[in-house]
């Protein structure tokens, strides 16, 4: 896979990314939506950083199992082991099949926060990307 991939990935990340803050203003909420696109987000920025490192990224959208990938490879990915990640996880399964329980609301503004902070570590971790 090549720095081209790497570069759609972050592109159809940031498409994610920007669909998840349009439907945190509709009305009525489209959370689970949102969360969804929140997860498939990171997955895609997680899976550049991977192809960056040549390594093949697994068919995989579970977020634990590719961050713990990309901290194998590099330390700085350790600050996302988060319980927010767990509840972003859930989004790309979990909530588009079954009924999201009321416990399981996601702070939107948060996720987003803690996106771009995956998003310019990636960023930042990957030359000219």
């Amino acid at each position: 896979m090549s720095k081209d991939y790497c570069t759609i990935l972050i592109g159809k990340g940031d498409c994610d990314f920007k669909t998840a803050m349009l439907l945190m203003k509709a009305e009525p909420s489209l959370l689970e939506t949102a969360g969804f696109h929140i997860q498939q987000a990171i997955a895609k920025y997680l899976k550049a950083y991977l192809i960056s490192q040549h390594i093949e990224p697994p068919r995989s959208h579970n977020l634990f199992y590719l961050l713990n990938l990309c901290i194998d490879l590099n330390q700085s990915f350790s600050l996302f082991v988060d319980p927010m990640l767990s509840t972003i996880n859930d989004f790309a399964v979990t909530f588009r099949y079954d009924v999201m329980p009321e416990s399981d609301t996601l702070d939107l503004e948060h996720a987003l926060h803690f996106t771009t902070r995956i998003r310019d570590l990636v960023l930042g971790l990957i030359p000219s990307a």
